[in-house]
């Protein structure tokens, strides 16, 4: 049987999968080449020669360095605002490769369905003389613009030009798609309340995780998981997070409020955030940064810890690491935002207004184990029930083909 063909674009390579855009888009586009011959083609800054996987054959990555000129505009911005901007500038300052732009010829009339993994090429796809694909897809994950509007702060004319381009291919990618997908359906709400209703269908195609390969601790294998780390049987919790801009205010937020801690305790930052966490300035908390570390050892480090801590103050989405607490049974503290997307867990969360009442609730939770226990137990439950990518990846592909390509729009 002939699959439908797809193509996905991305502003950054898909395999391998490090952080947690990555994570999302191989996890679940990987699983739909069970259902569609899938091609991920990503335009990549980290990149300096052509990077081409064939994982099956219906599977395929490939993935292309900048061209020199857009290299130059990408260092330029960075320069002048010291952040990363290449995403944006996929939009409507780049040029894009020529390698990049012969397989964007070649494959797109080709492909039943286009999906746009972020709104950047959006404006790219609209300008450039390609036939409309049998059926667009928007892969919002989030509200871009909410995102970008916490990332880009500074007050600078770059930051602010570099806004309203997102806010451009947002609206074009939006408005242009026959189906919209977001990670949650609170960010499907924040896209409409900006964009209005979507001109086509809108679908949840939620975060998740292999749960079958995540292991559950329980209160015995994680005091013995402490004991065979050499940490000392005082509260242990952890923080997992990439350096990304809302992971590092977190942390510093969370760092000065655990500094008034008067009995010992550990902090275990698994992650690129180690390295931007502040110093410790108490005796009694003590701070272990681990930084990037293996799948096995991740799974060591977070069946270690009493609990989680997960307060988010900005942006949007539901976040990967959230998810994989709960996959390894691991109590989660955290605030209202930290927690979006989840509600199937609402009764088992620990939740704080703020990083004030974080070492209350924390003291409070640690007297209590039988409780902590069972929270994590519910943890993985939902985990499995709910957040599986294997789950989540055949509902998305229901949900495609229950689409007639001959069509305009999804039914």
């Amino acid at each position: 049987m002939i699959k439908p063909r797809m193509l996905v674009l991305s502003t950054f390579a898909a395999y391998p999968a490090v952080f947690g855009g990555q994570v999302r888009l191989w996890s679940i586009y990987s699983r739909l080449s069970r259902f569609f011959d899938v091609t991920i083609l990503a335009y990549d800054p980290h990149l300096t020669i052509r990077d081409e996987r064939h994982f099956t054959p219906d599977l395929r990555v490939i993935s292309l360095p900048l061209a020199l000129d857009d290299r130059n505009l990408l260092l330029g911005a960075m320069d002048e605002t010291g952040l990363l901007t290449h995403d944006v500038q996929c939009a409507y300052r780049y040029a894009l490769s020529d390698a990049f732009r012969a397989e964007l010829y070649a494959r797109a009339p080709a492909s039943d369905y286009l999906v746009c993994a972020h709104p950047y090429f959006a404006p790219r796809l609209a300008n450039l003389p390609l036939p409309r694909p049998k059926a667009m897809v928007y892969d919002a994950v989030d509200c871009e613009i909410i995102a970008k509007q916490n990332y880009l702060k500074l007050d600078h004319p770059t930051c602010s030009a570099l806004k309203r381009e997102t806010i451009g291919a947002e609206t074009l990618a939006y408005n242009g798609s026959d189906l919209v997908v977001a990670c949650s359906f609170d960010d499907l709400a924040l896209l409409t309340s900006r964009y209005g209703p979507p001109p086509g269908l809108s679908a949840v195609v939620r975060n998740g995780t292999d749960a079958s390969t995540v292991r559950f601790y329980d209160v015995a294998q994680r005091r013995q998981n402490r004991a065979a780390l050499g940490l000392a049987e005082i509260p242990t919790f952890c923080f997992l997070g990439s350096g990304y801009y809302a992971n590092v205010e977190s942390l510093r937020r969370i760092v000065p409020a655990l500094q008034r801690t008067r009995t010992p305790m550990n902090l275990i930052l698994i992650g690129d955030c180690a390295s931007h966490a502040p110093e410790s300035a108490s005796i009694n908390l003590r701070i272990l940064r681990v930084g990037r570390v293996s799948a096995g050892m991740k799974s060591l480090l977070l069946g270690s810890a009493h609990m989680a801590l997960h307060l988010i103050f900005s942006g949007s989405g539901t976040t990967l690491k959230l998810i994989d607490y709960m996959a390894s049974g691991l109590p989660v503290v955290g605030t209202a935002l930290g927690f979006r997307g989840v509600p199937e867990a609402e009764d088992a969360f620990l939740e704080v207004p703020d990083e004030h009442a974080l070492l209350g609730v924390l003291t409070q939770a640690m007297r209590d184990p039988s409780s902590l226990e069972a929270r994590g137990h519910r943890m993985r439950a939902v985990a499995e029930q709910h957040f599986d990518w294997g789950i989540i990846a055949t509902a998305y592909a229901d949900k495609l083909r229950g689409h007639n390509p001959g069509n305009q729009r999804l039914t």
